[in-house]
């Protein structure tokens, strides 16, 4: 008997070791996220926002101080009626909350406040329904065209003959873009994802440049996607970057395939 019951729990201990192993794999996956995406709140109150599946150093800021101002902890405070924006941005990600400040709820209670109070949500209600069926501003961003292939290279003079070096080379198979509508300031938050496969160079990371041009043609914003250490064979897969705030308009993304070591 006594046998029987040690086997049951070195059983029971086995399924609970298991579990937890199953847990923290789930959640050793899961995105960080923020607890709200949407908040209204009336001036004078706080309210507290989060990120979830994520313990490391946050920076919180709002882009207007003046309507809504927020902790280092994530806690906003509403200052004044109207609209802002919080961000929640770590070196892996940015986040971020749209909030609406209303007016500071009375605290004498009558007929004429209730009346004001159902005409209030009436009216908040048609608002709604005609920003539902509004129609989203358009941003189209041309990507460029894959396979693509790719290298940095250096120079240096031997005498009076200059020699040319490739540090590595690649492919690029892949580029893509992820797109939010920001309302609060009428923007695009664009994230650029780049795939590919190395051909040849030391294990290393890859650095692609890019640049973003509007319909004449002019630069509008430019970077860098830094691509994991890999070696030659190896493939990378979605590295990306925050290409940032867009306006609505038409783009054309052009990689800087071809650069020279610095």
């Amino acid at each position: 008997m006594k046998r029987l019951k040690k086997m049951l729990c070195m059983v029971m201990a086995l399924v609970m070791i298991l579990t937890v192993v199953n847990v923290s794999d789930v959640n050793a996956t899961a995105k960080p996220k923020i607890n709200k995406k949407k908040v209204t709140i009336r001036v004078g109150n706080t309210y507290q926002l989060k990120v979830k599946n994520y313990k490391g150093k946050v920076k919180w800021y709002s882009d207007s101080g003046k309507i809504v101002s927020i902790s280092k902890k994530g806690k906003i405070k509403a200052k004044k009626v109207g609209k802002a924006t919080v961000y929640a941005q770590s070196k892996n990600f940015l986040l971020w909350c749209d909030v609406k400040i209303k007016k500071k709820k009375s605290s004498i209670t009558n007929t004429y406040n209730t009346v004001s109070k159902k005409q209030e949500t009436e009216t908040e209600q048609e608002t709604e329904q005609e920003t539902t069926v509004s129609v989203e501003p358009q941003l189209n961003i041309e990507l460029p065209s894959v396979p693509q292939k790719c290298y940095i290279y250096s120079q240096y003079s031997i005498g009076t003959t200059t020699y040319t070096k490739i540090n590595w080379d690649g492919t690029i198979t892949n580029a893509r873009i992820e797109k939010t509508y920001r309302e609060s300031d009428n923007c695009f938050l664009v994230e650029l994802y780049i795939s590919g496969t190395k051909i040849s160079g030391f294990n290393d990371s890859i650095s692609i440049g890019w640049k973003l041009y509007d319909e004449n043609k002019n630069v509008v914003d430019s970077g860098s996607i830094i691509t994991p250490a890999i070696s030659a064979g190896e493939s990378f897969v979605d590295s990306s970057t925050f290409i940032g705030s867009v306006k609505p308009g038409n783009y054309k993304l052009v990689l800087q395939s071809n650069r020279k070591y610095n």
